[in-house]
Formats: structure tokens, C-alpha cells, sequence
């Protein structure tokens, strides 16, 4: 026998469920009844397998998941910008370049923070930080990140970006601030 799921377990699962009525009713206007069926939770299901199924049908439907922090990726001027944040950044970067504030801007510059090691008989691979511009100003090279929220990811190549760069002016841009 199952043990009794605990009331945040079936909070989770309901706002799961919540979610895939929701994929489901733009199914369902779309006239994919099929998809629906073929991708509706079991009863009692767990939230897990709930958010799968809503997975399955959107892209069953051919939709895209929201990312993880609802930024949406924007293609202008033949570059993909991965929020609408970095795209006025970069509006803003250019005008300042245009007006010679700043040069030499370049968008998304990789730099190797630590390079391959061989352990355990296999050769890990090297780690590289990807900013979203780096630009010169008053004769020193800036290296920018448009960020919205700090993961433990991006903190800890932050840092080995700063050790292993100790000559490059590292600047922060708060994605909030550029919204409008």
C-alpha cells in the first residue's frame, strides 16, 4: 500500500494540474482532442509526472515550455539576445559606442575560466564563461552580464572569470532595471 501523500504534495500536484488544464483548453480550441487524451495525467498522479505530461503536450501542440525565469530569447540585428533585457542593453551599449563612449563592442565573448584537466583516466573538460558584451572604455577592456536572477552556476563562473581575468573591469547589469 501507498503512503498518504502529505498536503504539500497535493498542493504541488494541483497546481500541476492546474497548468495542464490550461495547455489542455488551448488543445481542446484547437481542436486536438486526440492530444489531450493521449496526454492527460492518471488519477492520483504525482506532480512530477503531471508537469510531464503537460511537457508532452505542448509539444505535442508544438508550443515551447516557458523558460525557467519567464525570459523570452529575441533575434535582432542577426543576433539572439536571450532576454528582452540583453536586447536594450545592447541598444543602449550601441548609442554609446555610436557616440564614442565606448569601442570595440562585441556581444556574447567566450573566455576559458579553467582549462581541461585529466583525472581518473579521463580529460574533463574546460570551463568557459559566456558575458553578454564586452567593450573598451577609457582604456580598459569591460566585460558585462545583463542578469535577472544569480544562480549558483553563474556565481561560481563569476568567480573564476574574476581569478582567471584579474585585468578586466567586470560590471553587473540588473535585468530589472532595464525592463520597461
Amino acid at each position: 500500500m501507498r503512503k498518504p501523500l502529505t498536503l504539500a504534495q497535493i498542493a504541488r500536484a494541483q497546481a500541476a494540474y492546474k497548468q495542464w488544464a490550461e495547455v489542455a483548453l488551448r488543445a481542446r480550441a484547437a481542436g486536438r482532442l486526440d492530444l489531450v487524451e493521449a496526454h492527460r495525467p492518471p488519477d492520483g498522479a504525482t506532480a512530477t509526472a503531471i508537469r510531464r505530461c503537460t511537457r508532452d503536450l505542448r509539444e505535442a501542440l508544438g508550443e515551447r515550455s516557458p523558460s525557467k525565469y519567464r525570459n523570452v530569447a529575441i533575434t535582432r540585428y542577426n543576433i539572439r539576445f536571450d532576454s528582452l533585457a540583453e536586447l536594450r542593453r545592447y541598444e543602449q551599449l550601441r548609442l554609446l559606442q555610436i557616440g564614442g563612449a565606448i569601442s570595440d563592442l562585441r556581444v556574447h565573448p567566450r573566455y576559458v575560466v579553467a582549462e581541461a584537466v585529466a583525472w581518473c583516466g579521463r580529460t574533463l573538460p574546460k570551463i568557459v564563461y559566456e558575458a553578454d558584451f564586452e567593450y573598451s572604455q577609457n582604456g580598459n577592456v569591460t566585460v558585462e552580464d545583463v542578469k535577472g536572477a544569480e544562480t549558483r552556476v553563474y556565481v561560481l563562473k563569476r568567480q573564476l572569470f574574476l581569478l582567471a581575468h584579474p585585468g578586466v573591469v567586470f560590471v553587473q547589469s540588473d535585468a530589472n532595471n532595464l525592463r520597461r
